[in-house]
């Protein structure tokens, strides 16, 4: 409860409170960096000094004139081999192009019907085909053109196959 106390108004606490000076981890972790970056710097022109005094050992064969040469050679070489190399399987194994995102159904056919050994073979048997209604013309006298034999059901099937520009008329009643 002493602690809180003597906390100030801004929030932050005084660093006497504390038993180390906080810092913030990605403030240090920033600086680290920087150092890191300075340090290979650093070291990358030490190397180089010392390849371009000829420092560096070389092997026997290689001439003492062209020492300064051979590190960045011996450096770039390896690594233009390997570039080539992977251009050249990117060229001879390119990737197949993306497949449209479209689901593609894969269906079976349906098996034949088969006759079951234990059942005699019938002949198949075609539905009733029922004539149409007579449809009457317009003209003809109001005895004639009403059937009551007709049903309201077939009455309604005869209007849907006529169509409505027809000179027909079809009695509803």
């Amino acid at each position: 409860m002493a602690d809180r106390a003597d906390r100030s108004d801004s929030g932050v606490p005084e660093s006497g409170s504390l038993p180390a000076p906080y810092a913030n981890p990605w403030s240090s972790l920033a600086q680290d960096l920087r150092a890191v970056a300075a340090d290979l710097r650093l070291r990358l022109q030490e190397l180089w000094r010392r390849n371009r005094e000829g420092d560096l050992s070389t092997p026997g064969f290689w001439p003492r004139d062209l020492a300064p040469l051979f590190w960045p050679l011996a450096l770039a070489l390896p690594a233009l081999l390997l570039a080539a190399g992977v251009m050249q399987w990117q060229r001879l194994h390119p990737e197949p192009p993306p497949h449209p995102q479209v689901e593609q159904l894969t269906t079976t056919p349906l098996p034949e019907a088969r006759l079951l050994p234990d059942q005699p073979a019938t002949k198949p048997v075609q539905a009733p085909v029922q004539a149409p209604a007579k449809i009457q013309h317009r003209n003809q006298p109001k005895s004639q053109q009403r059937h009551p034999s007709l049903s309201r059901k077939l009455r309604c099937r005869a209007l849907t196959l006529c169509c409505s520009s027809s000179p027909l008329m079809i009695p509803m009643g």
